[in-house]
This record gives structure tokens, C-alpha cells and sequence, in this order.
């Protein structure tokens, strides 16, 4: 069973999106099964990192410049951190530091902010 064709558009959207650098990042959900499949169809100008965050799923981040990725490792890190007793950094941080790497404008992240 290959991907399905609304993954696949996500898939390339994104790319579209992160090559024109209208964003830094994304981040797609996909089944473990899927994951060298979505490899497959990610350009060569691009990059992929992707990791176990539940069984048999997987985070599949996209991003163009090398940087991203120690990003990306330091946010998973930091987000388990921000579950225990005394966290480096507030949710508040954590949340406009990610809306950021995914390209969100700073009036975005406000009201996220302020909805949250």
C-alpha cells in the first residue's frame, strides 16, 4: 500500500512552500509504513528528518538550510522538558519559538498567544 494522494499533496505543498522560503518548516503525521515512501518525494533541494513520537507513527519535518534541523532536535527536546517540574523555558516561548520555524507571522503567533 503506497501513500495516499492527499498525503502526497501535502507532501507537495510543502515542498512548493519551503523552496520559495514562504516558510522555514514543516511538519507532516505519517504512518511508519509511509515514511521512505515520503523520502522518495521530497526534491533534492531539500532536506527531511524524521522521528518516532508515537508507535507506528511518525513526525516528518521538511526544510531547505541545514540549521533547521539541530532546531528542530532542540524543540522535541525542550517540549519534553516543558513537561516537568521546572522547565528551562515557559510554554508561552516554547509556542512563538515553533510558530516561527513554521513560518507563521508574529500577528499569528499573538493571537495564538492570546487564545491560549
Amino acid at each position: 500500500m503506497s501513500i495516499n494522494e492527499f498525503i502526497k499533496g501535502q507532501i507537495s505543498e510543502n515542498c512548493y512552500l519551503i523552496q520559495r522560503d514562504v516558510r522555514p518548516c514543516s511538519l507532516i503525521t505519517i504512518q511508519k509504513r509511509y515514511v521512505d515512501e515520503a523520502k522518495k518525494l521530497i526534491p533534492e533541494t531539500l532536506q527531511h528528518y524524521s522521528h518516532e513520537y508515537y508507535p507506528d507513527w511518525y513526525a516528518f519535518y521538511i526544510f531547505k538550510y541545514d540549521h533547521i534541523k539541530q532546531e528542530i532536535v532542540e524543540l522535541d527536546e525542550l517540549e519534553k522538558l516543558l513537561k516537568t517540574e521546572s522547565p528551562p523555558i515557559s510554554r508561552l516561548t516554547y509556542d512563538c519559538i515553533v510558530g516561527r520555524l513554521f513560518g507563521y507571522s508574529e500577528s499569528e503567533i499573538s493571537e495564538w498567544n492570546i487564545l491560549n
